[in-house]
């Protein structure tokens, strides 16, 4: 059974692929906590892990990354996000992780299904359809089109879907923005159009200026009192023509949009109901607006726009045909639309639509691309599949790998060199190092593909920052040798311990067991938290005794001179009448700690009670009785009666 680590503090999210993936033969574990995302990890490597990027404690992605050198190979990690697009969470996924795919939130069991299994495929693909349906009902179709609401940081914030929310509800109100260094710049919407911008003064008369149709030197140096004082400005200077109002207050709107879409750092606030200043000659629809501005801010970037795997699942969130039609986009970005509706609620591969709707028409080919790039941006269209490209995805995975076995080493192996290396040989491992991973010899790869070469050059780099100077390298090697790190996990354990008897006393047998589990997973070698974690497994379900005496009798084998498993195996053997092998195994407890209280004290009960050995076992028993109490030293009254 295949095991799936989940990291999120929002129910729905669990709920969703605990039922969805758990009909389906996964063995689901969702954790919250950071620490025992580590134990889960330790108790058994997982075979994929799914973790949020908006957990409460930060970046769930970030605490994945910390806990991930417990994983003994690099696995897959799903991320999601309800407040990022695909392309920024990618960004935000630390480049440690071994990204297998990326989903929006609230998760779609349609698409968690179709990723996880292509990432670890279950014993039972068939029973994926039915999970799907039995869930379908529960999550929306679309994209998450909340309302705008109060103040949010902009990292958190996608500005397409939301001024997509804008048009989506007919919102009126004004949107801030603002990023450090002062700039801000001010939407007003009426009904879900946009009725008014502004970043600063003579905004019309900037994108004149832009348009290359006004010189600096020719415009008067006087107040504008608003977008008429602008446009009559304009008009006078020759700028534009009476007919090229609107014409000059759409291109201020869509280059004032493409500026507030590129912001990044900085907060965003919305004011419902807050009245414009000054109106446009004309109020704009916002999607067309939103889609062109984001077209012009990526024009920079050429075709290859499209990060992604060309076996990748294209999944269409488009709306209604007539709600397309209302946009009014120009006839050519309408037309790849439109085919775009036709790979709804059809498993389509990225490639299979480029061929179909492009064909070898290059120039088609770049606006079919661009358009599902700004597409992706709003939240209308993304991909479920492999994350990058096949070739950028082949090179990463393979730096992932060795940086997550450089990360489980230490210095010394980071460098590939024994630990009594010299300074020679520690300078010569680090230009051995550097010939592989160096960004300036992978000038022409992925960006992701340098950012993992950055990394584990880093790695190197700490390495050799530590081991080249001859004081701090044996100070290091001492370190080494003391094993610092397992020194905090014994002490946790002890804690674990402690709250497992704290447990054990009041019965609750569960908590109990949970308790001296972890610090079997922080103490390995603790014998007390496995005997522990053993008896209390067998109070908590007392039905296989066996199962029980079994683990003791290994914890025997590889612990012999620990009384407590000698001790539990006694208890054990009353449960099950066999009085005799109860006392050996007390006696055992005794032989190895003469002050267990515990063994001292079952025996003396069964001696009240009568409860003695079998016959035939009482002639060996009592003769080994003998020969301990020679072996005893005696008193002066014990000699002089001897004599």
């Amino acid at each position: 059974m295949k095991r799936i680590l989940v990291f999120d503090t929002v129910a729905r999210n669990v709920r969703v692929v605990t039922r969805t993936l758990g009909s389906l033969g996964y063995e689901i574990v969702a954790v919250e906590d950071p620490d025992r995302l580590k134990l889960e990890i330790r108790a058994r490597p997982p075979d994929l892990i799914l973790a949020s990027a908006d957990v409460l404690q930060g970046s769930g992605l970030d605490q994945v990354r910390d806990r991930y050198p417990e994983c003994p190979e690099p696995v897959p990690v799903v991320a999601w996000s309800g407040y990022h697009d695909q392309d920024a969470l990618k960004d935000l996924t630390p480049v440690q992780l071994m990204l297998g795919g990326v989903l929006a939130a609230p998760l779609d069991p349609g698409e968690l299904v179709r990723l996880v299994t292509m990432l670890a495929p279950p014993d039972d693909a068939a029973a994926a359809v039915r999970a799907v349906a039995d869930l379908a009902s529960e999550v929306p179709e679309g994209i998450r089109l909340d309302e705008p609401e109060g103040s949010r940081d902009l990292s958190k914030v996608s500005l397409p879907r939301m001024l997509c929310a804008i048009d989506f509800h007919d919102w009126s109100g004004c949107i801030r923005v603002q990023v450090e260094g002062g700039r801000s710049w001010s939407l007003f919407f009426e009904l879900g159009q946009l009725v008014f911008a502004t970043s600063q003064d003579r905004d019309l008369v900037v994108t004149a200026q832009a348009l290359g149709r006004l010189k600096q030197t020719v415009i008067p140096d006087y107040p504008l009192r608003g977008v008429e004082d602008e446009i009559g400005l304009l008009m006078a200077l020759r700028g534009i023509g009476a007919h090229e109002t609107e014409w000059i207050a759409e291109e201020t709107a869509v280059r004032l949009v493409a500026e507030v879409l590129d912001a990044w750092d900085g907060s965003v606030d919305s004011i419902p109901g807050l009245e414009p200043p000054d109106l446009y000659p004309q109020p704009l629809p916002v999607v067309p607006l939103v889609l062109r501005s984001v077209r012009r801010s990526q024009t920079a970037r050429g075709r290859h726009v499209l990060d992604a795997h060309p076996e990748s699942v294209i999944v269409v969130r488009l709306p209604e045909d007539a709600v397309i039609r209302s946009w009014v986009l120009p006839e050519t970005e309408l037309a790849v639309i439109q085919q775009l509706t036709r790979a709804r609620s059809r498993e389509v591969t990225l490639l299979q639509l480029l061929r179909v709707v492009a064909g070898e028409d290059e120039e088609k080919r770049t606006l079919v691309e661009a358009m599902l790039r700004l597409l992706r941006q709003v939240g209308y269209v993304h991909f479920s599949g492999r994350p990058f490209a096949a070739e950028a995805t082949e090179r990463m995975e393979g730096f992932v790998r060795e940086l997550h076995r450089l990360s489980r080493t230490d210095h010394f192996a980071a460098l590939g060199v024994q630990r009594d290396a010299g300074d020679k040989e520690i300078r010569k491992a680090l230009r051995d190092q550097s010939l592989k991973y160096h960004p300036d010899t992978l000038y022409d790869q992925h960006p992701r593909v340098l950012e993992t070469a950055s990394a584990l050059q880093a790695r190197v780099q700490e390495a050799y920052d530590v081991l080249k100077d001859p004081t701090a390298r044996n100070q290091y090697r001492l370190d080494l040798e003391e094993n610092v790190e397992q020194v905090a996990d014994n002490a946790a354990a002890k804690v674990e311990i402690a709250r497992g008897k704290i447990k054990l006393r009041h019965k609750r047998y569960d908590d109990a067991v949970r308790a001296f589990r972890d610090a079997t997973l922080l103490d390995p070698d603790n014998v007390e938290a496995r005997v522990q974690l053993a008896w209390t497994s067998f109070l908590a379900d007392p039905s296989d005794p066996r199962r029980t005496m079994g683990e003791m009798s290994r914890i025997v084998k590889e612990h012999d001179g620990h009384p407590d498993p000698w001790y539990y195996l006694g208890r054990l053997s009353l449960l099950q009448k066999d009085f005799g092998r109860a006392r050996r195994y007390f006696k055992k407890a005794v032989g190895i700690d003469p002050d267990h209280v515990e063994a001292t004290r079952e025996m003396r009960l069964m001696d009240r009670r009568g409860q003695a050995m079998p016959a035939a076992e009482a002639p060996a028993v009592a003769e080994e009785e003998a020969e301990a109490d020679k072996k005893k030293p005696k008193g002066l009254l014990a000699r002089l009666r001897g004599r």
